[in-house]
Formats: structure tokens, sequence, C-alpha cells
């Protein structure tokens, strides 16, 4: 009887982990995307129209090519760091990998920038400028690499703390850093300074906690080719193709729609992704629970549903009904324009999370020929599907199918799951 009650009890710290976790890992991403939107809204009264498009092209730079240097290294992590023998080690050497990556990464950037982004060739104007470019996709990175070791040790109470004080502290160093830069380099030079504060705070106050006894060493690797490089390089792949159509999304409807539509579509398309963002959490926390104890992955998959579905529709129906006076911020015309597509991309929102929950899913049971292939067949079905509808009917017919898309390949997991031929 005494068993049953502490086996029923630990059931239940299980349920409530996960929707803890989830939970903050929710708030985590709205305090970013905040704490951003206030970073910015001060950045447009401090520095010109001109400059403030410069800097927003070399934070989207910096922020696109610190998720290529991650290289799929912290969902390896999360899924291999529960079980590892030598956790710290092991974390040192996903230190390393990842920032020599993104030092590389930026180094090449900057040294072809006339090729890729002719824009973005001022970076290289002064050689302190160039650094620190660089260091800010180093530091940006390694932050990132260290939110993934928190959410490996179910604790992402570091990283909504983490975020927080990263985000107050570009807004302070925003305001006083203009006394001795101008431009676009205050806002560079500030998100760097935060980061580097950000990071040491997260190396010798919160790393020690998560990982006890961690300090900073260089490590050589024994091998290159091993489970763990396989399965994050694997997964970099597949997580490049889940990415691609939305990184690709606007790209595409400048190009088809012209630029005054597509600005209504990308006023609709970053709400609704942003929102999927912050409801998909719940499929964040089931990676870091099923990682921990992979023989529990059909519970938590269960649980992750029940909290995950429930979530998605609440943000649905907000979206439905508050979509027009959410539009009136912009202004009057995307509320004439916006408001079918956004209410369309909403119906996305809950099949989104059916699809990343089980993506996670082969994630944890460590089939990833499996996530890559899925992947792939979404990829191009989302893609394909948005885009003829986007040539045969506008702004809205892009919205449809997207939407329709996601639903279709929702159901379609669904089944392979019941029927047990997912993985």
């Amino acid at each position: 009887m005494g068993n049953m009650l502490i086996s029923g009890r630990s059931y239940l710290v299980k349920q409530n982990r996960l929707a803890t976790n989830s939970l903050v890992i929710m708030m985590t991403r709205l305090v970013g995307p905040g704490g951003s939107f206030l970073f910015w809204a001060l950045a447009a009264r401090l520095i010109s129209a001109q400059e403030l498009g410069l800097a927003a092209a070399v934070v989207a730079s910096a922020t696109f090519l610190s998720s290529m240097a991650q290289m799929g290294i912290g969902f390896a992590l999360i899924r291999y760091l529960p079980h590892e023998k030598n956790p710290i080690r092991l974390t040192n050497l996903a230190l390393e990998a990842v920032g020599a990556l993104a030092a590389v990464i930026a180094l090449v950037f900057i040294l072809g920038a006339q090729l890729w982004s002719p824009a973005l060739v001022l970076l290289r104007s002064h050689w302190l400028i160039a650094l620190a470019f660089v260091a800010t996709i180093v530091m940006y990175s390694l932050i990132q690499l260290l939110n993934a070791v928190y959410v490996a040790r179910r604790l992402p109470i570091f990283s909504l703390q983490l975020s927080s004080i990263q985000s107050v502290l570009s807004i302070l160093f925003l305001l006083l850093l203009p006394f001795w830069f101008e431009g676009y380099v205050a806002i560079l030079v500030a998100y760097l300074f935060s980061f580097i504060a950000s990071f040491a705070l997260a190396v010798f106050a919160f790393l020690p906690r998560s990982e006890p006894g961690f300090r900073l060493a260089l490590v050589v690797p024994e091998k290159l080719r091993t489970p763990f490089s396989r399965y994050a390089f694997t997964n970099h792949a597949a997580q490049q193709l889940i990415q691609a159509p939305g990184n690709l999304m606007t790209l595409v409807a400048i190009n088809v729609l012209g630029p005054g539509l597509s600005g209504f579509f990308f006023i609709a398309w970053a709400i609704v992704q942003g929102v999927f963002m912050v409801a998909g959490s719940v499929a964040y926390s089931l990676l870091a629970e099923g990682s921990n104890k992979p023989g529990l992955t059909a519970t938590f998959t269960h649980q992750a549903f029940k909290l995950g579905l429930p979530i998605a529709a609440g943000f649905t129906l907000l979206l439905l009904l508050l979509g027009k006076p959410l539009l009136a911020i912009y202004g009057q015309e995307y509320v004439q324009n916006s408001l079918i597509p956004l209410q369309l991309l909403a119906l996305s929102i809950i099949p989104s999370v059916i699809i990343a929950i089980f993506f996670n899913v082969l994630r944890i049971r460590m089939a990833i020929r499996s996530l890559v292939v899925i992947a792939l067949f979404w990829s191009v079905i989302s893609f394909s599907s948005t885009i003829l509808f986007m040539w045969e009917f506008g702004v809205n017919g892009a919205a449809f199918g997207w939407s329709l898309s996601q639903i279709a390949l929702a159901i379609a997991l669904t089944v392979l799951w019941k029927r047990r031929l997912l993985v």
C-alpha cells in the first residue's frame, strides 16, 4: 500500500513538473520578445530610422548565424546530458564546439559580406566593429547552449532569470552607450555587453548549480564521430528543414505578392508564429522530461497533449476574437488587409503544436532518420501548399494553404502514432 502511494505521488510530481516547466518556458518565450519590443521602441527614439534599419539587419544576421552555430548540439545535450557519466566534460566540449563554430561562421560572414549581404559590408569598416559582431555571435550562441543545459536538467527557471536579466541589461546599456557610440554600433555593443554579463552569470552562478563542481576547462575530444555528434548533426539537418518554410516565407511573399501585400501577410504571420512559440513550449518541456525518463515517453506524451492542446486552443480563440483590436495597433489598413489572414493562420496553431510534440517524441526515441524524413516531407508539403494558394488567391490564399497543410500533416502523424508506425 505504501509503495502504491509513493508511486502515485511520484507520478503526480512528474505530471506537475511537465506542467510547471512548460509554464516557465512559456514565460521565458514571453519575456524575451517583450524585452526586445521595449529595446527597439527605445532605440527608435535614440537613433535615426536609417541607422535603426542597419541595426535590425545586423542583429537579425547575428541571430541567424548563432542558430547555425548550434549544429544541433543543444538538442543533443538535452537528450544525452541526463544520462552522461561525465556531464562536466560533455558540457565543456559542447561550449568549445559551439564557441569555435560561432567564431568561424561570423568571420566567414564578415569576409564574404559583399557577396551575400552588401548592405552589411560596413561591419568591415573598423576592426573593433568586426570584433564586436563576432563576439556578439559567440556570446549569444553560448548562452543559447547553456539554456539547453538548464532544460536538460529540468531547471528552465535559470533560463527565465537569464532572459529577464539580459533584457534589462540591454536596455540599460542602450541608454548609456549613445554617449560613446553612434547609430547601429550602439545597438550592437549594447547587445554584446548584455550578452557578456549574462554569460558570466550563467557560467559562474547558474551552471555550478545545475552541474555541481563545474569549472570552465579546455577539453580535447577523444574522437569526433560519436553517437552524440551524429545525433547533434542529424538533428541540425532536421531542424533546418523544419525552420526552412518560416525562414523563406517572407522572402517568397515579397516576390509573389509584391512589397505592399507581403507586408500585410508578414504582420499576420509574425503574430501567429510568435504565439506558436509560446504555445509550443509544452513540446520543449516534453523533450526534457522524456530525455530524463525515456521509459515514460508515452505517459509524458499523453500529458503534453492534455496540457498543450487546451493552451493552443485558448490562443487560437484569442486571436480569432481579438484579432481586430490587435491589428488596430498597427493601423486601420492592417485591420482591413491582415485580419482574414490572421484568422486563417490562427487555425494552424493547434496542429502545429501537435506536430512539434511528435517531432520531439522522435528526438526522445532517437529516431533521427525518421525525424529527417518526416521533416523533409513536412517542409515540402507546407511550402508547396502555401505557395500554390498564394499564387492563386493572394494573401488569404497563402494563409489558407499554410493552415491546410498543418492540419493535414497533424492528422497524418496522429494516425501513424495511433497505429504505432511513427517510429
